[in-house]
């Protein structure tokens, strides 16, 4: 399987694509769950990837409430209709969610920008890191 690629994925999504696209939400541990974001997002991509988020965050056989580790260091900022889209994937998962840790690996004003995402999406235990290190 080939790994991510920098295009838009879907509307129709290959069940490699599919397979792909879950591989991007992860168990890093029981407590923690690793999303990182693709180049584009489209509708189809963010619906295989929050079902999978979903499925990690509901698991009844894990804690009930879990970090999760937003890597969007490789996405651009998300145009109004796909926040409104996150807005709506996000809003049922956030009862699940102890604290977000976004990697943004930009710069201060991009720091900027995702803080203002971040809030217009309901989240409101988040912090903002340029790397994964830094989030530990």
């Amino acid at each position: 399987m080939k790994g991510i690629e920098n295009k838009s994925y879907g509307p129709q999504l290959s069940q490699e694509e599919i397979n792909l696209l879950s591989s991007q939400v992860t168990l890093l541990k029981s407590d923690t769950i690793l999303y990182e974001e693709v180049y584009k997002l489209t509708e189809a991509q963010l619906e295989v990837m929050f079902k999978k988020l979903h499925e990690l965050l509901t698991n009844a056989n894990s804690p009930q409430t879990k970090k999760v580790i937003l890597d969007i260091s490789r996405t651009d900022k998300p145009d109004a209709k796909t926040r409104e889209l996150l807005k709506f994937l996000w809003k049922p998962l956030l009862p699940y969610v102890e604290h977000i840790f976004i990697i943004t690996g930009r710069n201060a004003i991009a720091n900027v920008a995702a803080r203002f995402v971040a809030s217009s999406l309901g989240f409101s235990n988040f912090s903002i890191h340029r790397t994964r290190e830094e989030a530990k």
